[in-house]
């Protein structure tokens, strides 16, 4: 029984036809579903989607299904996604809130928008600009910090370990709010030179 309801909910168009010819012909469901046994290697509609069928003919005058409900699609459409993708090509470092005022597209929308086209966020990876005497400077810390923790100076452990935001006065990027929009990893990278002035 499962099995004819869900498959009278998937029938044809021209199985629909069938139907109601054969039903007009009898106007009897059972005589219908014993010759859709004969003709369709398929289990036959139930007796109440017949009558529904019928009925439905009858007032629209119509085999279809009407309309779904809810709201119509307005926003999430191929012509939003290729102004969406224009926009990432053109400008891939633009935040999701800034497009979205440019756009006109809700947030939600465009994240579902981006999400079709493939778009995904990458964060540029931050590589230190070394001067001359850098590997020395970095080879004599690492002996001090050494040589502390080892005479039982604890030092380690007196450390604050924390998330930092960096404002250079060098107008340098703030590498944790800067992020690109792109198809494929772009694989970027900033050269940055150390102890630039600023505040943390």
């Amino acid at each position: 029984y499962y099995t004819s309801v869900i498959m009278a909910g998937y029938m044809t168009n021209d199985q629909r036809k069938w139907v109601l010819k054969e039903y007009w012909k009898t106007e009897n469901c059972e005589r219908v579903r014993e010759r859709w046994r004969e003709e369709f290697d398929t289990p036959p509609p139930t007796r109440l989607s017949i009558y529904r069928l019928r009925d439905k003919f009858n007032l629209t005058g119509s085999i279809c299904n009407g309309p779904k409900a809810g709201r119509p699609i307005t926003i999430t459409t191929p012509g939003n996604e290729m102004i969406v993708a224009q926009t990432y090509v053109q400008s891939p470092k633009k935040s999701r809130k800034r497009a979205s005022i440019e756009l006109g597209i809700e947030r939600r929308s465009l994240g579902r928008l981006m999400k079709r086209l493939g778009l995904k966020m990458y964060i540029p990876r931050l590589i230190h600009g070394l001067i001359e005497d850098d590997p020395d400077r970095r080879l004599q810390f690492c002996e001090i910090m050494l040589n502390e923790e080892f005479q039982g100076a604890g030092i380690i452990q007196k450390i604050v370990w924390s998330d930092e935001a960096n404002f250079k006065l060098s107008g340098a990027v703030n590498r944790h709010n800067c992020v690109y929009y792109c198809f494929d990893n772009p694989h970027l990278t900033f050269e940055e030179q150390l102890n630039q002035p600023g505040v943390t």
